[in-house]
């Protein structure tokens, strides 16, 4: 979900954009989200230059499940998920959000079977930047991400509700102002974030 585009795929420019709504996700599903304030989703050799978003972007997922199951939520102010892989990177420049962004999750187990992995990636800027090398690579910044800044606050509540002792499963929560994730294929540049960043986690039998 994005306020300009849900997700762009491949050899993508996006420029001199922006958009002002307020992007708000709501599901029960056992599904993985990606919700951004300009775009949820962006694939692949894709620039994106000059664009902003001024919109909060609010997720709530509410799920209960009795069978192995994965809640995976991506959330940020301009993009929830940034990925590209080997050559097909994507670049990032000057834009900025100024929204806050809001992450609500509460996961009920129900049967002795049930297992649930959480992973929640939410930033004030983008949830989770990731990029892949190929083989041959061994220096490249697949993903950049430069002149950039957010100045919206970023909150993140994650409950997980036990009803049986043998229920089991795992949570991970990364909150950051710029960026919730980044992985090591990638980099920021000359960019900044003032807004605030809280992330809380409850587990309750």
């Amino acid at each position: 979900a994005g306020g300009l585009c849900g997700a762009t795929y491949r050899d993508c420019r996006i420029t001199d954009s922006y958009s002002s709504v307020t992007v708000k996700v709501n599901t029960s599903l056992t599904v993985t989200i990606y919700a951004g304030g300009l775009c949820g989703y962006v694939y692949q050799n894709c620039v994106i230059a000059d664009c902003y978003a001024v919109g909060n972007v609010s997720s709530t997922v509410d799920v209960v499940t009795e069978w192995n199951n994965m809640v995976g939520l991506s959330s940020g102010g301009l993009f929830g998920y940034v990925y590209g892989f080997g050559e097909k990177g994507c670049k990032i420049t000057d834009c900025f959000a100024t929204g806050n962004v809001h992450s609500i999750t509460t996961v009920t187990l129900i049967s002795v079977s049930s297992s649930c992995s959480i992973r929640l990636d939410v930033g004030g800027l983008c949830g989770k930047v990731s990029g892949t090398r190929m083989d041959n690579e061994t220096d490249a910044d697949i993903c950049t991400i430069a002149n950039c800044y957010a100045t919206g606050d970023v909150f993140s509540t994650t409950t997980v509700n036990i009803k049986s002792s043998s229920s089991s499963g795992s949570v991970y929560v990364k909150s950051g102002g710029l960026c919730g994730y980044i992985n090591k294929n990638c980099t920021i540049f000359d960019s900044y974030a003032i807004g605030s960043v809280s992330a809380v986690a409850t587990a309750w039998t």
